[in-house]
C-alpha cells in the first residue's frame, strides 16, 4: 500500500511501513524567496550602520510567518496532483512522490488561487475554488489548467463527488447570516446537495439544522459514506439583534466559513514547552477544525472512557456513517476526521492522531501515526 495525505500543511507517504514528509518544491522555494528577502533587507534595520535603526524589518521570519502550506492532492497518472497556498498566491502542481527531485511540472497557478478538495473524473478533476470571498465547485483540465466554475453566488461549498455515470456531483454547502452592514455574524450547518451536470438543478440531499453533514463518497461496490457530526453555531459579533438570520436551508442559504483556508490549515496543537505549567496550559488550549472549537478536555474524558489504545483528537461525537438502502443512516465510526472509502468495501481514517484501515468485515488494524491527516489518496488505484 502506497497512501499519500496532507500532515499540517505537507504531503506525506505511507509506503506500508514508514511515514514520511514528501517536499513540495513550490513551497521550498516560496521559502528560500522569503528568506532572501529578510537578508536583501537586514541592512536596513541591524548593525551599526542601518539606516533605520529600531526599525521592523518587513520580512523578518517571513517564512516562518507565511510557510506555504500544501491544500489538495489528487492522483494523476503515474503521480499526483497537488495544490499549494502561498498567501496571495497559488498554484496546482504535478509530481513524482516516489522520485521527490524530479522537477514537478506546473498546471496553473495565479493571484488569489486557492484549490482543495480534488475529486478524478475522467480526463480531468473537480475541486473546490475560492472565487474572492467565495468558495466555489470547478471542473479543471489537467492538460490545460484551464478550469470552468459549475456553481457561483455568495456561497462557499466543499468536498465534490462526481456520480459514477457523470451527470451529477453530491458536495456539502452550508448557510451563513449577515447583519444590517451585511457583516458576516453566523453560519448554519452544512448539509449534502447534489448538481444536475446537464439541467444545473440543485437539491437537496441530507440537512438537518442540528446536524453538520460532510463528504459524501460512494465506493465501488455501491456503498454510500459521509461524515456526520453535531452543528455548533458559529457566530460573530457581540449583538444578536443585529443578525438578519437567513435560512440555514443549505441551498436557500449562503455559505462561509471562518477559519483556514484549507484543510491543511486546520488548527494545529500549540508546541509543548519544557516548562511544566506552560506544558499544562497549552494542552488546554482549544483545537480549531473548520472553526469548530475541540475542548481537550472532553476529549480527554472521552479516551478514558472509551479505552482505545489509540486515543485520537476528535469527538467521538464526529462520526462516519453509512447510508442504508431506506435512506437512514448507521453509524460505523466514530471520532473520524477524514476518511478514503476502499474498493473492498473498506476504508481508511484518521482519528487527528492516528490512521488506521477498516476492512469489510468491519475490523480494524492501525497503520501509523499522523497528525490531523487528510486528504487520502491511493497510488497506483
Amino acid at each position: 500500500m502506497k497512501l499519500m495525505y496532507i500532515s499540517d500543511g505537507e504531503m506525506c507517504l505511507f509506503d506500508g511501513a514508514d511515514a514520511r514528509v514528501i517536499p513540495s518544491q513550490r513551497v521550498d522555494q516560496y521559502a528560500r524567496t522569503l528568506r532572501e528577502l529578510e537578508q536583501q533587507h537586514a541592512w536596513k534595520t541591524e548593525g551599526e550602520g542601518a539606516k533605520f535603526m529600531h526599525k521592523v524589518n518587513p520580512y523578518a521570519n517571513a517564512a516562518e510567518r507565511q510557510r506555504g502550506v500544501v491544500t489538495g492532492l489528487a492522483p494523476y497518472r503515474d503521480g499526483v496532483l497537488y495544490a499549494v497556498d502561498l498567501g496571495r498566491t497559488g498554484g496546482v502542481y504535478t509530481k513524482d512522490p516516489l522520485s521527490p527531485e524530479e522537477p514537478e511540472g506546473l498546471v496553473t497557478s495565479a493571484v488569489g488561487l486557492h484549490a482543495q478538495d480534488f475529486a478524478v473524473c475522467g480526463d480531468g478533476f473537480y475541486l473546490a475554488m475560492h472565487e474572492g470571498a467565495q468558495r466555489h465547485i470547478a471542473h479543471m483540465d489537467p492538460a490545460t489548467g484551464n478550469y470552468e466554475f459549475l456553481t457561483e453566488g455568495d456561497t462557499l461549498e466543499r468536498h465534490p463527488f462526481p456520480s459514477k455515470d457523470g451527470r451529477s456531483i453530491h458536495f456539502d454547502m452550508c448557510g451563513f447570516a449577515r447583519n444590517e452592514q451585511q457583516q458576516l455574524t453566523a453560519r448554519g450547518p452544512s448539509a449534502i446537495v447534489s448538481l444536475n451536470l446537464i439541467s444545473g438543478d440543485i437539491r437537496e440531499v441530507y440537512a438537518d439544522a442540528g446536524t453538520e453533514y460532510l463528504k459524501y463518497t460512494e465506493s465501488a461496490d455501491g456503498t454510500q459514506r459521509m461524515l456526520v457530526r453535531p452543528y455548533q453555531e458559529k457566530r460573530r459579533g457581540s449583538n444578536p439583534l443585529g443578525c438578519l438570520l437567513a435560512p440555514f436551508s443549505a441551498i436557500a442559504g449562503f455559505i462561509y466559513l471562518f477559519s483556514s483556508l484549507n484543510n491543511a490549515r486546520k488548527g494545529k496543537e500549540p508546541p509543548m514547552s519544557s516548562s511544566g505549567a506552560e506544558a499544562a496550559q497549552q494542552r488546554e488550549q482549544p483545537l480549531y477544525i473548520d472553526d469548530v472549537a475541540i475542548d481537550p478536555k472532553q476529549i480527554a474524558r472521552e479516551q478514558a472512557h472509551s479505552k482505545d489504545d489509540y486515543p485520537g483528537l476528535i469527538p467521538r461525537d464526529w462520526t462516519l456513517q453509512r447510508i442504508l438502502g431506506d435512506g437512514s443512516l448507521e453509524v460505523v465510526q466514530r471520532g473520524v476526521l477524514d476518511y478514503l472509502p476502499l474498493q473492498d468495501d473498506g476504508y481508511i481514517y484518521s482519528n487527528g492522531a492516528h490512521v488506521f484501515r477498516v476492512d469489510a468485515s468491519g475490523a480494524r488494524s492501525h497503520l501509523f501515526k499522523a497528525h490531523l491527516a487528510t486528504d487520502f489518496i491511493l497510488l497506483g488505484e
